[in-house]
């Protein structure tokens, strides 16, 4: 993955413009995604299941 950290607009610039930990807001992003993920699979099983 390419990083451009040293743009301004990039997700670490902004990010540490807030005061917020790249990594960590990146890690809850994919802690995020993850459990999305699985929620809106089980949700199409039980579909295919009832429907």
């Amino acid at each position: 993955m390419m990083k451009h950290d040293d743009w301004i607009f990039s997700f670490a610039s902004v990010c540490e413009m807030l005061g917020f930990n790249p990594e960590y807001v990146r890690q809850g992003l994919r802690r995020w995604k993850q459990k999305t993920l699985a929620n809106h699979t089980r949700a199409e099983g039980w579909r295919r299941m009832t429907g």
